[in-house]
């Protein structure tokens, strides 16, 4: 009988409820620590070796250490994510992560192959000349537009199958 009322506890713990004690429905675009979050996990269903808030060996062109959202490090794939859920700056943010994250790739002596930038949220004013423009000139660097999960899902399993250019 004990053991059903420490599970009993143990379920509440983890389950996020209002002030009257309903549960709150969880929400990946709540805010973009969530998001984030959120990403590293899907994919962690997939790849074994997904690190979050990963520091890389190459830092930012201005000297500074470069922190990703996360790394798969056997493909050699980093990821940022954006949300953008009201008017703010992740949208401004968009060309000077991919400049960093295309520096990383280029100076990283093959270490980093690819990155990717998932992009989320419905604050985007330009979302689609930020795709067609920055693409181009960031060739190492992919935006991915999360919908919901397939998009991640979906991402190859190997490299060099979908990765080359």
């Amino acid at each position: 009988m004990t053991d059903g009322v420490l599970l009993c506890i143990i379920e509440n713990m983890n389950t996020k409820t209002d002030l009257f004690g309903d549960p709150i429905s969880y929400n990946p675009l709540e805010n973009f620590k969530v998001f984030e979050h959120h990403v590293a996990g899907t994919l962690k269903s997939r790849y074994f070796d997904v690190k979050e808030q990963w520091v890389l060996s190459v830092n930012k062109p201005n000297g500074k250490t470069h922190k990703i959202d996360s790394i798969i490090p056997s493909l050699g794939l980093l990821i940022e994510c954006k949300l953008q859920n009201t008017d703010g700056t992740a949208e401004e943010k968009i060309d000077y992560t991919m400049r960093c994250l295309q520096y990383a790739i280029d100076k990283s002596k093959g270490i980093y192959k690819k990155a990717i930038i998932v992009m989320a949220g419905n604050a985007w004013t330009f979302k689609h000349d930020i795709i067609d423009t920055c693409e181009k000139m960031f060739p190492a660097v992919e935006i991915v537009i999360w919908e919901d999960d397939k998009e991640l899902l979906n991402l190859p399993l190997e490299y060099n199958s979908v990765y080359g250019r």
